[in-house]
């Protein structure tokens, strides 16, 4: 079971810490707290990595990568993070 500690920046699966960097951790919390909602791409370079405006094409690229790098850390748990493709991500409750 995945488990986060909002305010201590951890999360941890079977008592066991994930190593998720600030970034990693950001995105975590903003699907955890999105509750099923699906965030778009935009909202998510926004609200995770702090760009303002629709960036450059190259932008894009970096949240599926992120949610890539951050299923394989997350482990069995990776499989509540799921995708509408082209439009963006959502988690589902634990």
């Amino acid at each position: 079971m995945l488990q986060i500690d909002r305010a201590g920046w951890r999360a941890w699966t079977d008592e066991e810490p994930i190593p998720l960097t600030r970034l990693e951790f950001r995105l975590l919390r903003a699907l955890a707290e999105s509750h099923g909602r699906v965030l778009t791409h935009d909202f998510l370079l926004a609200h995770v990595w702090g760009f303002r405006e629709n960036c450059e094409p190259l932008c894009t690229r970096r949240v599926p990568a992120a949610i890539c790098s951050l299923r394989r850390k997350l482990g069995r748990e990776g499989r509540l993070i799921r995708t509408l493709v082209g439009v963006g991500y959502w988690m589902e409750a634990d």
